[in-house]
């Protein structure tokens, strides 16, 4: 199975897909489909990359919605691999198009700069 970087934006009060894993009513109702968390999906999204599967750097960003923090797993990671996760505090399912994250556009800014290192 190829190596797949991956880059996650995810709110920590996402009531749809929960941060934290567990059910949810995408699967209509059923409980038998259990979430992973956000940060477990990660962690295995680095270690089938082959990265360190554990992050490597945590850092508090700001948002025009609130405080945020990055997570990089892409320690060990091949050239080009790179496995980046966001967690937007108080944020929900939805992330506003006009938000960023330090000053970088969600919508555009952020996915272009992770396309544009992931193909350099």
């Amino acid at each position: 199975v190829p190596q797949v970087s991956v880059l996650n934006l995810m709110g920590d009060n996402d009531l749809l897909i929960p941060y934290e894993g567990g059910t949810s009513g995408v699967f209509g109702g059923d409980t038998n489909f259990v979430l992973m968390s956000a940060l477990d999906s990660m962690t295995t999204w680095a270690a089938h990359n082959g990265c360190s599967t554990g992050y490597t750097t945590a850092s508090s960003v700001y948002g025009t919605s609130g405080q945020a923090t990055f997570y990089d797993y892409s320690g060990g990671c091949d050239e080009g691999i790179i496995v980046e996760h966001y967690v937007l505090h108080g944020a929900g399912h939805s992330i506003g198009g006009s938000d960023t994250l330090d000053g970088v556009s969600i919508d555009y800014d952020l996915a272009y700069d992770f396309i544009s290192r992931v193909e350099a």
